[in-house]
């Protein structure tokens, strides 16, 4: 694995990120790929999610893999009697990958989807399509775990082979800019994950850019609260700022908290976050 994923690294600093995903694919004996550098447009988000809306409608980022992500990416080819499993993005049009602008920052109990009928609720799916103008979709490519890591593959120890990588770091150098994804400003979920706060960390080491990205509905509340009242509305988002704390801060696996935690006392400290 080693001489792999030093070449993989080494082209992705190049720019050669086709090239790095050949090299990577060493690693895995069914040479599957890992994890993407790339990232998908945001024109092949918002035709995905309309086309399988009625699948996606209020489900979390959780159950988006579980039901749709995992059972389309399970068999490269058809019947096979020994899938091994892909990223999604293998299965993405090369005219809708490309270097990703932005790295979205999220927790997975959170909302994916809302059916356009709701209209006063958003999942990270409008949060995206919000944020970028629509003349830019097809241009703008975001690096979203869900289809840029391959959720099949496992390393020796478990874990999935994608953190060989340590896809973060990665994913984050090649991105213009992180954009942590809040449902609502006062439900920040993943400021009280460690892997989220494990990207912010990253963020702040590289140097990238961070910005808070919500769906349209809750943007709009949030800038009618801060007109209405704005010295209230400081004193709330001061009081969730103060909340958030990373050695309080949860994961699903006991060893990836205390793997985040390390890392981040051995770098930027637990008070910079």
């Amino acid at each position: 694995a080693g001489p792999a994923a030093a070449l993989g690294r080494l082209l992705r600093r190049q720019g050669r990120l086709h090239a790095a995903h050949d090299a990577e694919r060493q690693v895995s004996s069914a040479r599957a790929l890992a994890v993407s550098w790339e990232g998908v447009s945001v024109e092949f988000l918002a035709q995905w999610a309309d086309k399988h809306a009625a699948e996606l409608a209020w489900l979390s980022t959780d159950a988006v893999v579980q039901r749709l992500i995992l059972p389309q990416t399970r068999e490269a080819r058809l019947l096979d009697p020994a899938p091994v499993g892909r990223a999604f993005i293998e299965l993405v049009a090369d005219a809708h990958k490309g270097p990703p602008s932005l790295f979205l920052s999220h927790a997975w109990r959170q909302t994916f989807y809302v059916p356009p009928a709701a209209k006063s609720r958003g999942g990270l799916v409008q949060a995206v399509l919000g944020a970028v103008p629509k003349e830019e979709w097809a241009t703008t490519f975001v690096w979203l775990d869900v289809f840029c890591v391959n959720q099949h593959l496992r390393s020796g120890s478990g874990g999935l082979l994608a953190l060989e990588f340590d896809p973060l770091r990665q994913a984050v150098a090649v991105a213009g800019r992180v954009c942590v994804c809040l449902e609502r400003y006062d439900d920040p979920a993943p400021l009280g994950r460690v892997w989220c706060l494990d990207e912010l960390r990253t963020a702040l080491v590289l140097n990238k850019p961070v910005e808070a990205l919500m769906p349209p509905t809750a943007a709009e509340s949030l800038r009618g609260q801060a007109t209405r009242d704005p010295a209230l509305t400081r004193t709330e988002i001061e009081r969730i700022v103060r909340g958030i704390n990373i050695e309080h801060a949860s994961a699903f696996f006991y060893t990836d908290r205390i793997q985040v935690l390390t890392q981040v006392r051995e770098t930027v400290g637990c008070a910079a976050l």
